[in-house]
């Protein structure tokens, strides 16, 4: 009797390893970011030939005094890097633009969200 509660024991357990292999994989998953695979995780944006990304500084900020809208977020396309002026990874479409009426390289731009404004800077090499 010990012997055939083992045997059953142990087919239970392989077949549970077994079937457990045969998950279907055709989703596409997540990873533990939420985002799915294969797609860019931070928000990006081209302006001006050059792309600025945002680094979590919130998006309530208020706009300076300086700034203009000098455009809006033209295509959004969140597997491959922005490419063209406009061009978007995790935004969208139609959101306004502003950057510095004195604009200089290490100035951030500022993308429009509901409560206020998220600065996007060029990355540091």
């Amino acid at each position: 009797m010990k012997v055939f509660r083992y045997s059953i024991v142990c087919i239970v357990c392989y077949l549970g390893l077994t079937l457990s292999s045969c998950r279907d994989t055709s989703f596409q998953s997540t990873e533990n970011t939420g985002c799915i695979s294969g797609e860019i995780e931070q928000p990006q944006i081209m302006y001006n030939q050059q792309v600025y990304y945002y680094y979590a500084t919130g998006f309530n900020d208020v706009l300076p005094e300086s700034y203009l809208k000098v455009g809006e977020v033209k295509a959004v396309n969140n597997k491959e890097k922005p490419t063209e002026n406009f061009m978007a990874c995790r935004l969208d479409i139609g959101q306004a633009i502003y950057a510095s009426v004195e604009q200089g390289i290490s100035n951030p731009i500022y993308l429009q969200y509901e409560d206020g404004y998220a600065q996007f800077y060029l990355k540091s090499e």
